[in-house]
């Protein structure tokens, strides 16, 4: 069963931001999404480069090296080099605390 850790205050996490996390290993990208939280690997699919750096379009981050971009709702790749979907982790918030689940 997974586990939900914290990875910060709502307020660290401003609208239409990216932000990548290290949850003791686990490289995670977090999304805000107009006000929606997203959780998705930090690894491209492509070759393994951080999402962090990229930016949201529409409904989809983009990979700042080679474009690929991804649906933030389930990690769909939806176009560029890569073709495998990002992995995705549930995120809740509880008070201001948000927290990722992790396995």
């Amino acid at each position: 069963m997974a586990e939900f850790v914290r990875v910060g205050s709502l307020n660290e996490f401003a609208p239409n931001s990216v932000r990548g996390v290290d949850l003791d290993g686990t490289r995670i990208v977090l999304v805000n999404a107009g006000g929606k939280l997203y959780a998705l690997s930090n690894a491209c699919t492509h070759v393994g480069l951080p999402m962090s750096g990229g930016y949201l379009h529409e409904n989809a981050i983009v990979c700042p090296f080679h474009g690929s971009f991804f649906q933030l709702q389930d990690g769909e790749a939806l176009g560029g080099p890569a073709t495998d979907a990002l992995p995705v982790y549930a995120v809740r918030v509880e008070g201001e605390d948000v927290l990722v689940a992790v396995e």
